[in-house]
Protein backbone atom coordinates (compact mmCIF):
# COMPACT_ATOMS: atom_id res chain seq x y z
CA UNK A 1 0.00 0.00 0.00
CA UNK A 2 2.88 2.13 1.24
CA UNK A 3 4.29 1.48 -2.26
CA UNK A 4 1.41 2.83 -4.38
CA UNK A 5 0.98 5.77 -2.15
CA UNK A 6 4.93 6.70 -3.20
CA UNK A 7 4.12 6.03 -6.78
CA UNK A 8 0.73 8.00 -6.67
CA UNK A 9 2.70 11.09 -4.96
CA UNK A 10 5.18 10.78 -8.12
CA UNK A 11 2.76 10.84 -10.69
CA UNK A 12 1.27 14.04 -9.21
CA UNK A 13 4.34 15.54 -8.54
CA UNK A 14 5.43 14.94 -11.99
CA UNK A 15 1.93 16.28 -13.66
CA UNK A 16 2.49 19.30 -11.51
CA UNK A 17 5.77 19.79 -12.64
CA UNK A 18 5.17 19.60 -16.14
CA UNK A 19 1.81 22.23 -15.66
CA UNK A 20 4.15 24.49 -13.90
CA UNK A 21 7.17 24.17 -16.14
CA UNK A 22 4.39 25.16 -19.10
CA UNK A 23 3.06 27.73 -17.78
CA UNK A 24 6.51 29.19 -16.86
CA UNK A 25 6.99 29.16 -20.71
CA UNK A 26 4.80 31.51 -21.02
CA UNK A 27 6.66 34.52 -19.37
CA UNK A 28 7.31 37.62 -20.67
CA UNK A 29 8.71 40.89 -19.61
CA UNK A 30 7.09 44.58 -19.14
CA UNK A 31 8.43 47.69 -19.32
CA UNK A 32 6.30 51.14 -19.30
CA UNK A 33 7.66 54.07 -20.80
CA UNK A 34 6.72 57.70 -19.30
CA UNK A 35 8.53 59.72 -21.85
CA UNK A 36 8.82 64.33 -21.95
CA UNK A 37 9.89 64.78 -25.44
CA UNK A 38 10.46 68.81 -26.77
CA UNK A 39 10.57 68.86 -31.01
CA UNK A 40 12.86 72.15 -32.11
CA UNK A 41 11.57 73.02 -35.65
CA UNK A 42 14.27 75.13 -35.96
CA UNK A 43 17.28 72.95 -35.56
CA UNK A 44 15.28 70.24 -36.54
CA UNK A 45 16.29 68.49 -32.91
CA UNK A 46 14.60 66.88 -30.14
CA UNK A 47 15.33 66.46 -26.83
CA UNK A 48 13.96 64.13 -23.75
CA UNK A 49 13.54 62.48 -20.96
CA UNK A 50 12.53 58.93 -20.60
CA UNK A 51 11.54 56.81 -17.39
CA UNK A 52 11.48 53.43 -17.97
CA UNK A 53 9.68 50.69 -15.42
CA UNK A 54 11.25 47.17 -16.27
CA UNK A 55 9.33 44.08 -14.57
CA UNK A 56 11.69 41.43 -14.56
CA UNK A 57 9.31 38.08 -15.29
CA UNK A 58 11.66 35.57 -16.37
CA UNK A 59 13.48 33.06 -13.67
CA UNK A 60 17.29 34.82 -14.87
CA UNK A 61 18.67 37.58 -13.00
CA UNK A 62 19.67 40.44 -15.05
CA UNK A 63 22.97 42.11 -14.87
CA UNK A 64 22.59 44.39 -17.79
CA UNK A 65 19.25 46.19 -19.77
CA UNK A 66 20.09 46.55 -23.47
CA UNK A 67 18.59 49.75 -24.97
CA UNK A 68 18.46 50.90 -28.89
CA UNK A 69 18.89 53.77 -29.70
CA UNK A 70 17.31 56.15 -32.19
CA UNK A 71 16.73 55.70 -35.21
CA UNK A 72 17.39 51.83 -35.04
CA UNK A 73 19.27 51.90 -38.28
CA UNK A 74 16.41 52.82 -40.33
CA UNK A 75 18.10 56.71 -41.15
CA UNK A 76 20.33 57.20 -43.89
CA UNK A 77 23.96 58.02 -43.94
CA UNK A 78 23.56 61.44 -42.76
CA UNK A 79 25.29 63.25 -39.56
CA UNK A 80 22.54 62.53 -37.21
CA UNK A 81 24.13 63.11 -33.76
CA UNK A 82 22.79 61.09 -30.53
CA UNK A 83 23.74 61.58 -26.86
CA UNK A 84 22.95 60.14 -23.57
CA UNK A 85 23.09 62.93 -21.16
CA UNK A 86 22.73 60.41 -18.44
CA UNK A 87 21.36 56.67 -17.07
CA UNK A 88 19.95 56.15 -13.41
CA UNK A 89 18.54 53.20 -11.67
CA UNK A 90 15.85 54.39 -8.94
CA UNK A 91 17.44 57.98 -9.30
CA UNK A 92 21.28 56.62 -8.72
CA UNK A 93 23.24 57.09 -11.52
CA UNK A 94 24.68 53.76 -13.06
CA UNK A 95 27.17 52.72 -15.35
CA UNK A 96 26.05 52.76 -19.09
CA UNK A 97 28.19 52.68 -22.65
CA UNK A 98 27.10 52.92 -25.99
CA UNK A 99 27.82 49.78 -28.10
CA UNK A 100 28.03 50.35 -32.12
CA UNK A 101 28.16 47.20 -34.57
CA UNK A 102 29.00 48.45 -38.01
CA UNK A 103 27.31 46.78 -41.13
CA UNK A 104 29.04 43.75 -43.10
CA UNK A 105 31.29 45.58 -45.41
CA UNK A 106 29.46 43.22 -48.14
CA UNK A 107 26.16 44.75 -47.34
CA UNK A 108 25.27 48.46 -48.70
CA UNK A 109 24.97 50.19 -45.16
CA UNK A 110 21.43 51.69 -44.24
CA UNK A 111 22.93 53.96 -41.83
CA UNK A 112 25.79 55.54 -40.13
CA UNK A 113 26.14 53.41 -37.16
CA UNK A 114 23.51 51.21 -35.25
CA UNK A 115 23.45 51.98 -31.59
CA UNK A 116 22.98 50.20 -28.69
CA UNK A 117 22.71 51.57 -25.06
CA UNK A 118 24.34 49.00 -22.85
CA UNK A 119 23.33 49.82 -19.26
CA UNK A 120 25.42 47.71 -16.26
CA UNK A 121 23.13 47.74 -13.42
CA UNK A 122 24.24 48.86 -10.04
CA UNK A 123 22.26 45.82 -8.47
CA UNK A 124 21.44 43.21 -10.23
CA UNK A 125 17.76 42.78 -11.11
CA UNK A 126 16.55 39.31 -9.90
CA UNK A 127 13.72 36.97 -11.10
CA UNK A 128 10.06 38.73 -10.14
CA UNK A 129 11.89 42.14 -8.71
CA UNK A 130 11.32 45.71 -10.84
CA UNK A 131 13.86 48.83 -11.50
CA UNK A 132 13.13 52.39 -12.70
CA UNK A 133 15.46 53.54 -15.42
CA UNK A 134 15.67 57.49 -15.88
CA UNK A 135 17.46 58.35 -19.27
CA UNK A 136 18.16 61.98 -20.62
CA UNK A 137 18.48 62.07 -23.97
CA UNK A 138 18.69 64.34 -27.72
CA UNK A 139 18.94 63.62 -31.11
CA UNK A 140 19.17 65.04 -34.46
CA UNK A 141 16.16 64.36 -36.77
CA UNK A 142 17.54 63.03 -39.73
CA UNK A 143 16.22 63.68 -43.25
CA UNK A 144 13.56 61.01 -44.33
CA UNK A 145 14.74 57.45 -44.94
CA UNK A 146 13.20 54.40 -44.29
CA UNK A 147 10.27 55.38 -42.86
CA UNK A 148 11.19 58.14 -40.33
CA UNK A 149 13.04 61.67 -40.00
CA UNK A 150 11.94 65.13 -41.68
CA UNK A 151 10.38 65.90 -44.89
CA UNK A 152 9.06 62.36 -46.51
CA UNK A 153 7.94 63.01 -49.93
CA UNK A 154 4.51 62.97 -49.55
CA UNK A 155 4.96 66.40 -48.00
CA UNK A 156 4.76 65.39 -43.64
CA UNK A 157 7.21 67.84 -42.05
CA UNK A 158 8.09 64.98 -39.34
CA UNK A 159 7.75 61.37 -39.24
CA UNK A 160 8.76 59.60 -35.83
CA UNK A 161 9.13 55.94 -35.51
CA UNK A 162 11.84 53.99 -33.94
CA UNK A 163 12.59 57.20 -32.41
CA UNK A 164 13.32 56.31 -28.22
CA UNK A 165 15.81 54.63 -26.36
CA UNK A 166 13.30 51.36 -26.27
CA UNK A 167 13.80 48.16 -24.16
CA UNK A 168 15.18 45.37 -25.89
CA UNK A 169 13.31 41.79 -25.74
CA UNK A 170 15.08 39.28 -23.74
CA UNK A 171 12.95 35.69 -23.81
CA UNK A 172 13.94 31.96 -23.46
CA UNK A 173 16.56 32.77 -25.36
CA UNK A 174 18.30 35.59 -23.96
CA UNK A 175 18.94 39.20 -25.27
CA UNK A 176 17.69 40.17 -28.82
CA UNK A 177 19.66 43.12 -29.74
CA UNK A 178 18.43 43.41 -33.14
CA UNK A 179 20.25 43.33 -36.97
CA UNK A 180 21.76 46.33 -38.72
CA UNK A 181 19.81 44.87 -41.74
CA UNK A 182 16.10 44.90 -40.43
CA UNK A 183 13.41 47.26 -39.34
CA UNK A 184 10.93 45.19 -37.79
CA UNK A 185 12.38 45.18 -34.22
CA UNK A 186 10.36 43.39 -31.26
CA UNK A 187 9.29 45.08 -28.48
CA UNK A 188 8.05 44.00 -24.99
CA UNK A 189 4.41 44.51 -23.90
CA UNK A 190 3.46 47.76 -21.69
CA UNK A 191 2.55 51.36 -21.31
CA UNK A 192 3.50 54.69 -22.84
CA UNK A 193 2.70 58.15 -21.55
CA UNK A 194 4.19 60.46 -23.55
CA UNK A 195 4.23 64.58 -23.79
CA UNK A 196 5.34 66.05 -27.30
CA UNK A 197 6.04 69.67 -26.72
CA UNK A 198 6.28 71.77 -29.81
CA UNK A 199 5.01 75.38 -31.75
CA UNK A 200 1.78 75.08 -31.44
CA UNK A 201 1.33 75.23 -35.70
CA UNK A 202 1.44 71.91 -35.91
CA UNK A 203 -1.08 68.91 -35.82
CA UNK A 204 0.29 65.59 -33.90
CA UNK A 205 -0.77 61.94 -35.02
CA UNK A 206 0.31 59.16 -32.64
CA UNK A 207 -0.44 56.11 -31.15
CA UNK A 208 -2.24 56.17 -28.00
CA UNK A 209 -5.10 58.58 -26.66
CA UNK A 210 -5.00 62.14 -26.19
CA UNK A 211 -5.98 62.47 -22.92
CA UNK A 212 -5.74 66.72 -23.10
CA UNK A 213 -7.62 66.84 -25.97
CA UNK A 214 -9.98 69.12 -24.63
CA UNK A 215 -7.02 72.05 -24.71
CA UNK A 216 -5.92 70.37 -27.68
CA UNK A 217 -8.63 71.04 -30.32
CA UNK A 218 -7.85 70.51 -33.65
CA UNK A 219 -10.68 68.45 -34.19
CA UNK A 220 -9.91 65.95 -31.05
CA UNK A 221 -12.12 67.93 -28.45
CA UNK A 222 -15.58 66.38 -27.49
CA UNK A 223 -18.28 67.74 -28.90
CA UNK A 224 -19.57 71.15 -27.30
CA UNK A 225 -16.41 71.86 -25.71
CA UNK A 226 -15.24 76.00 -26.41
CA UNK A 227 -11.76 75.79 -27.24
CA UNK A 228 -10.03 78.41 -25.01
CA UNK A 229 -7.21 80.65 -27.14
CA UNK A 230 -3.63 79.85 -27.27
CA UNK A 231 -1.22 82.49 -26.81
CA UNK A 232 1.70 80.51 -25.88
CA UNK A 233 4.98 79.67 -27.95
CA UNK A 234 4.45 75.75 -27.49
CA UNK A 235 1.43 73.31 -27.23
CA UNK A 236 1.93 70.19 -24.86
CA UNK A 237 -0.03 67.13 -26.39
CA UNK A 238 -0.16 64.28 -23.91
CA UNK A 239 -0.59 60.92 -25.27
CA UNK A 240 -1.30 57.30 -23.30
CA UNK A 241 -1.30 53.92 -24.62
CA UNK A 242 -1.81 50.53 -22.83
CA UNK A 243 -0.35 46.97 -23.89
CA UNK A 244 1.08 47.85 -26.65
CA UNK A 245 4.74 47.26 -27.96
CA UNK A 246 5.99 50.76 -29.43
CA UNK A 247 4.98 54.18 -30.17
CA UNK A 248 5.10 56.34 -33.18
CA UNK A 249 3.87 59.77 -34.12
CA UNK A 250 3.98 62.63 -37.02
CA UNK A 251 3.55 66.25 -36.84
CA UNK A 252 2.71 68.63 -39.44
CA UNK A 253 1.16 72.04 -39.94
CA UNK A 254 -0.88 70.92 -42.89
CA UNK A 255 -2.93 67.73 -42.02
CA UNK A 256 -6.38 68.15 -41.87
CA UNK A 257 -7.86 65.64 -38.54
CA UNK A 258 -11.33 64.05 -39.26
CA UNK A 259 -12.71 61.48 -36.50
CA UNK A 260 -15.75 59.44 -35.93
CA UNK A 261 -16.99 57.26 -33.52
CA UNK A 262 -17.98 53.99 -34.41
CA UNK A 263 -18.88 52.05 -31.29
CA UNK A 264 -18.12 52.61 -27.53
CA UNK A 265 -14.67 52.57 -26.56
CA UNK A 266 -13.56 52.89 -30.36
CA UNK A 267 -12.68 56.16 -31.93
CA UNK A 268 -11.48 56.05 -35.61
CA UNK A 269 -9.08 59.37 -36.81
CA UNK A 270 -7.64 60.14 -40.57
CA UNK A 271 -4.96 62.70 -41.25
CA UNK A 272 -4.67 63.52 -44.57
CA UNK A 273 -3.43 66.68 -46.99
CA UNK A 274 -6.97 67.99 -49.14
CA UNK A 275 -8.77 65.88 -50.85
CA UNK A 276 -7.55 62.86 -49.44
CA UNK A 277 -9.62 61.98 -46.51
CA UNK A 278 -9.50 57.92 -45.84
CA UNK A 279 -11.82 57.93 -43.10
CA UNK A 280 -14.53 55.97 -45.02
CA UNK A 281 -12.33 53.43 -45.92
CA UNK A 282 -10.79 52.91 -42.81
CA UNK A 283 -13.89 51.74 -41.56
CA UNK A 284 -14.54 49.73 -44.22
CA UNK A 285 -11.16 48.10 -43.78
CA UNK A 286 -11.87 47.23 -40.21
CA UNK A 287 -14.74 45.66 -40.97
CA UNK A 288 -13.52 43.38 -43.57
CA UNK A 289 -10.49 42.55 -40.71
CA UNK A 290 -13.26 41.95 -37.92
CA UNK A 291 -15.34 40.06 -40.40
CA UNK A 292 -12.64 37.38 -40.71
CA UNK A 293 -10.53 37.98 -37.92
CA UNK A 294 -10.10 39.26 -34.41
CA UNK A 295 -12.43 42.24 -33.08
CA UNK A 296 -10.17 45.24 -32.47
CA UNK A 297 -8.71 45.35 -28.97
CA UNK A 298 -7.57 49.03 -28.92
CA UNK A 299 -9.75 52.14 -28.01
CA UNK A 300 -8.72 54.43 -31.76
CA UNK A 301 -7.39 53.53 -35.04
CA UNK A 302 -5.68 56.42 -36.98
CA UNK A 303 -4.66 56.58 -40.41
CA UNK A 304 -2.39 58.72 -41.23
CA UNK A 305 -1.45 60.22 -45.79
CA UNK A 306 2.13 59.03 -46.16
CA UNK A 307 1.96 58.11 -50.12
CA UNK A 308 5.47 56.76 -50.42
CA UNK A 309 5.33 53.96 -47.39
CA UNK A 310 2.83 51.66 -45.81
CA UNK A 311 3.61 50.61 -42.49
CA UNK A 312 1.68 49.66 -39.07
CA UNK A 313 2.23 50.90 -35.51
CA UNK A 314 0.34 50.47 -32.60
CA UNK A 315 -2.81 52.28 -33.50
CA UNK A 316 -1.53 54.22 -36.07
CA UNK A 317 -1.34 53.36 -39.66
CA UNK A 318 0.97 55.28 -42.35
CA UNK A 319 -1.44 54.85 -45.90
CA UNK A 320 -0.33 55.22 -49.24
CA UNK A 321 -2.57 55.91 -51.83
CA UNK A 322 -5.32 53.57 -50.35
CA UNK A 323 -6.21 52.33 -46.77
CA UNK A 324 -3.96 49.24 -46.47
CA UNK A 325 -5.03 45.60 -45.59
CA UNK A 326 -5.15 45.67 -41.64
CA UNK A 327 -4.19 42.26 -41.06
CA UNK A 328 -1.06 43.09 -39.63
CA UNK A 329 -3.10 44.44 -36.94
CA UNK A 330 -3.60 41.26 -35.51
CA UNK A 331 -0.20 40.91 -35.08
CA UNK A 332 -0.14 44.17 -32.24
CA UNK A 333 -1.85 41.31 -29.66
CA UNK A 334 0.92 39.56 -29.69
CA UNK A 335 4.60 38.61 -30.09
CA UNK A 336 5.19 35.33 -31.95
CA UNK A 337 6.75 35.03 -35.81
CA UNK A 338 3.55 33.60 -36.54
CA UNK A 339 1.33 36.07 -35.90
CA UNK A 340 3.60 38.89 -36.84
CA UNK A 341 4.02 38.09 -40.09
CA UNK A 342 1.01 39.13 -42.41
CA UNK A 343 2.47 37.24 -45.17
CA UNK A 344 2.20 33.85 -43.11
CA UNK A 345 -1.40 35.12 -41.75
CA UNK A 346 -3.05 35.11 -45.15
CA UNK A 347 -1.42 32.03 -46.19
CA UNK A 348 -3.57 30.09 -43.24
CA UNK A 349 -6.36 31.81 -43.56
CA UNK A 350 -6.01 31.12 -47.49
CA UNK A 351 -5.26 27.34 -46.57
CA UNK A 352 -8.31 26.62 -44.40
CA UNK A 353 -11.41 29.60 -44.60
CA UNK A 354 -12.18 32.50 -43.20
CA UNK A 355 -14.39 30.54 -40.22
CA UNK A 356 -11.31 28.34 -39.35
CA UNK A 357 -9.13 31.06 -39.68
CA UNK A 358 -11.14 33.29 -37.29
CA UNK A 359 -11.82 30.51 -34.67
CA UNK A 360 -8.37 29.87 -34.17
CA UNK A 361 -7.56 33.24 -33.57
CA UNK A 362 -10.35 33.53 -31.11
CA UNK A 363 -8.43 30.54 -29.41
CA UNK A 364 -5.04 32.06 -29.42
CA UNK A 365 -6.54 35.38 -28.17
CA UNK A 366 -8.34 33.65 -25.38
CA UNK A 367 -5.51 32.29 -23.95
CA UNK A 368 -2.57 34.58 -25.30
CA UNK A 369 -3.40 38.32 -26.03
CA UNK A 370 -1.12 41.09 -25.04
CA UNK A 371 1.31 37.47 -24.77
CA UNK A 372 4.00 35.60 -26.27
CA UNK A 373 2.63 32.18 -27.79
CA UNK A 374 5.11 30.04 -29.26
CA UNK A 375 4.43 29.49 -32.73
CA UNK A 376 3.85 25.83 -32.52
CA UNK A 377 0.94 26.38 -30.22
CA UNK A 378 -0.45 29.14 -32.55
CA UNK A 379 -0.31 26.22 -35.76
CA UNK A 380 -1.99 24.27 -33.24
CA UNK A 381 -5.30 26.22 -32.38
CA UNK A 382 -5.56 26.99 -36.60
CA UNK A 383 -4.76 22.76 -36.77
CA UNK A 384 -7.47 22.04 -34.21
CA UNK A 385 -10.21 24.80 -35.61
CA UNK A 386 -9.75 23.42 -39.37
CA UNK A 387 -9.46 19.99 -38.66
CA UNK A 388 -6.09 20.13 -40.73
CA UNK A 389 -2.66 19.45 -40.33
CA UNK A 390 -0.47 22.31 -40.74
CA UNK A 391 2.99 22.25 -39.40
CA UNK A 392 4.26 21.94 -42.99
CA UNK A 393 3.29 25.75 -43.91
CA UNK A 394 4.95 27.01 -41.19
CA UNK A 395 7.97 25.05 -42.17
CA UNK A 396 7.91 25.52 -45.72
CA UNK A 397 7.67 29.39 -44.69
CA UNK A 398 10.99 29.11 -42.12
CA UNK A 399 12.80 26.31 -43.92
CA UNK A 400 12.65 26.96 -47.97
CA UNK A 401 12.79 30.15 -50.29
CA UNK A 402 10.42 28.55 -52.20
CA UNK A 403 7.77 31.01 -53.88
CA UNK A 404 3.59 30.13 -54.33
CA UNK A 405 2.86 30.68 -58.39
CA UNK A 406 -0.17 28.63 -59.41
CA UNK A 407 -1.34 29.34 -63.20
CA UNK A 408 -4.13 28.36 -64.86
CA UNK A 409 -2.40 26.53 -68.08
CA UNK A 410 -5.27 25.67 -70.62
CA UNK A 411 -8.88 24.74 -70.64
CA UNK A 412 -10.37 22.54 -73.07
CA UNK A 413 -13.95 20.69 -73.55
CA UNK A 414 -14.53 17.00 -73.78
CA UNK A 415 -17.88 16.14 -74.59
CA UNK A 416 -19.88 17.90 -71.97
CA UNK A 417 -17.26 18.16 -69.25
CA UNK A 418 -14.74 21.36 -69.18
CA UNK A 419 -11.21 20.16 -68.52
CA UNK A 420 -9.04 22.52 -66.42
CA UNK A 421 -5.43 22.13 -66.81
CA UNK A 422 -3.37 24.18 -63.75
CA UNK A 423 -0.04 24.52 -63.15
CA UNK A 424 2.73 24.93 -59.35
CA UNK A 425 5.19 26.83 -61.55
CA UNK A 426 7.37 27.39 -58.47
CA UNK A 427 8.01 25.63 -55.85
CA UNK A 428 5.67 26.38 -52.75
CA UNK A 429 2.72 23.84 -51.74
CA UNK A 430 -0.86 25.47 -50.51
CA UNK A 431 -4.56 23.90 -51.04
CA UNK A 432 -5.83 25.53 -54.17
CA UNK A 433 -9.14 27.78 -54.13
CA UNK A 434 -10.50 28.38 -57.12
CA UNK A 435 -13.85 30.42 -57.78
CA UNK A 436 -15.79 29.53 -60.91
CA UNK A 437 -18.09 32.14 -61.93
CA UNK A 438 -21.08 30.69 -64.59
CA UNK A 439 -22.55 32.74 -67.54
CA UNK A 440 -25.24 33.04 -65.53
CA UNK A 441 -23.88 34.90 -62.83
CA UNK A 442 -23.97 31.93 -60.03
CA UNK A 443 -20.78 31.17 -58.31
CA UNK A 444 -19.10 27.70 -57.10
CA UNK A 445 -15.99 27.60 -55.02
CA UNK A 446 -13.52 24.80 -55.13
CA UNK A 447 -11.14 23.32 -52.88
CA UNK A 448 -8.29 21.75 -54.04
CA UNK A 449 -6.39 19.92 -51.19
CA UNK A 450 -2.58 18.47 -51.02
CA UNK A 451 -1.80 15.49 -49.28
CA UNK A 452 -0.13 17.00 -46.45
CA UNK A 453 -3.85 18.15 -45.50
CA UNK A 454 -4.71 14.52 -45.88
CA UNK A 455 -7.45 15.86 -48.21
CA UNK A 456 -9.42 17.00 -46.20
CA UNK A 457 -12.07 19.96 -46.35
CA UNK A 458 -11.24 22.49 -43.92
CA UNK A 459 -14.38 22.69 -41.06
CA UNK A 460 -16.80 25.62 -42.09
CA UNK A 461 -15.07 26.11 -45.49
CA UNK A 462 -18.36 26.25 -48.10
CA UNK A 463 -16.45 25.04 -51.10
CA UNK A 464 -16.95 21.61 -53.05
CA UNK A 465 -13.81 19.73 -52.19
CA UNK A 466 -11.87 18.08 -55.14
CA UNK A 467 -9.11 15.08 -55.68
CA UNK A 468 -6.14 15.54 -53.87
CA UNK A 469 -3.39 17.30 -55.66
CA UNK A 470 -0.04 15.20 -55.11
CA UNK A 471 2.67 17.25 -53.84
CA UNK A 472 5.31 15.13 -56.23
CA UNK A 473 2.87 16.60 -59.29
CA UNK A 474 3.62 19.91 -61.18
CA UNK A 475 0.54 19.95 -62.39
CA UNK A 476 -3.22 19.02 -62.40
CA UNK A 477 -6.53 18.03 -64.11
CA UNK A 478 -9.58 19.73 -62.81
CA UNK A 479 -12.86 18.16 -64.34
CA UNK A 480 -15.97 20.12 -63.70
CA UNK A 481 -19.19 18.59 -65.08
CA UNK A 482 -20.21 21.60 -67.32
CA UNK A 483 -19.73 22.63 -70.99
CA UNK A 484 -17.39 25.36 -71.17
CA UNK A 485 -19.82 27.39 -73.01
CA UNK A 486 -21.80 28.08 -69.52
CA UNK A 487 -18.14 29.03 -67.43
CA UNK A 488 -17.92 32.75 -67.65
CA UNK A 489 -14.63 33.23 -65.35
CA UNK A 490 -12.02 30.88 -63.57
CA UNK A 491 -9.88 32.61 -60.20
CA UNK A 492 -7.52 30.85 -58.53
CA UNK A 493 -7.16 32.71 -54.93
CA UNK A 494 -9.78 35.28 -55.61
CA UNK A 495 -8.83 36.77 -52.26
CA UNK A 496 -5.10 37.61 -53.19
CA UNK A 497 -4.65 35.70 -49.86
CA UNK A 498 -1.69 32.87 -50.91
CA UNK A 499 0.96 34.93 -51.57
CA UNK A 500 1.21 34.12 -55.12
CA UNK A 501 4.10 36.51 -57.05
CA UNK A 502 2.51 36.31 -60.61
CA UNK A 503 -1.17 36.82 -59.72
CA UNK A 504 -2.05 37.44 -63.47
CA UNK A 505 -2.12 33.74 -64.26
CA UNK A 506 -4.62 33.10 -61.60
CA UNK A 507 -7.66 34.37 -63.86
CA UNK A 508 -9.24 32.83 -66.93
CA UNK A 509 -11.84 34.86 -68.62
CA UNK A 510 -14.37 33.48 -71.59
Amino acid sequence: MMYYLKALCSVCFCLLFNSSRLDSQNWHQKVDYQIDVRLDDQTNSIQAREKVKYVNASPDTLKTIYFRLAWHGRASQVSSRFTVFSVQQNGVAIDFEILESKPDPAVPPQSLSQNLLAVKLSRPLPPGDSDTYNIAWQADVPVFSGGCGRNSPSGVDYTFTNWYPQACVYDRLGWHLGSPFSADYSSEFGSFKVDITMPPKYMVAATGILTNADAIGYGFENQGVVLKPNYGLVTVWKFQAEKVRDFAWVADPELLHEKKQVRNGLTLHAFYFKNENRLTALESALNNLEKSALTYSFPQLSVVQMGEMRAEFPMLIFAAKEVPNLAPVISWDFQTPVLKSTYLLKQFQYAIGEVAFKNGLAEIAGRYRYGYPVSEESIHSFEKSSGLELDWIWEQNANTRAQVDYAIQSVKTEVDNSMIVLERIKGAVLPVTIEVIYADSTTQQLYIPVAYTQGVLPAGLAATPQPVWPAEDKKYTLKLNKPLESIKSLVIDPQELSGDVDPENNRKDF
